[in-house]
């Protein structure tokens, strides 16, 4: 079967593309033909090796709520991650597009300003650029992908 042939080996009937969780389900969509096959599914954020940075700019006029905030991933303690903020001084935070995936969230949930280096490949409003489609049938464009 050519990669980009949407048809059943087996009667031609058109395949239908399934995902759930980690599993890629391609099945014929004749119900009289069993044909079927599995693989696992990609996830794009997982197979991203990059290490990203997380870089929080000075916050001059940050408010008690952001400095409680900020300090969960600091030791230091508040006084010290106030000194460091105003000045744009807090270390980055570093880690895999996966780990970058949930602290930037929480920063952006507590309207924290931040940037992420290198240039961040996966949409934070589109969890799909970053976990491939939800459960359930694929379009063909997910499954001829």
């Amino acid at each position: 079967m050519h990669p980009t042939d949407n048809h059943c080996p087996s009667c031609r009937s058109p395949l239908q593309g399934f995902r759930s969780g980690g599993c890629l389900v391609i099945r014929c969509s004749s119900p009289s033909c069993p044909w079927e096959a599995a693989t696992t599914f990609p996830v794009p954020i997982r197979d991203d090796d990059t290490r990203y940075s997380i870089v929080i700019p000075a916050l001059p006029n940050a408010n008690p709520a952001v400095l409680i905030e900020l300090n969960k991933k600091f030791t230091h303690g508040i006084p010290v991650t106030r000194n460091l903020a105003v000045r744009g001084e807090l270390p980055p935070f570093e880690g895999s597009a996966h780990e970058i995936w949930h602290e930037a969230h929480r920063l952006r949930d507590n309207g924290i300003p931040f940037r992420i280096e290198p240039e961040y490949p996966f949409d934070l409003d589109r969890p799909e650029t970053a976990f491939g489609p939800p459960d359930g049938l694929l379009s063909n464009e997910t499954t001829n992908a």
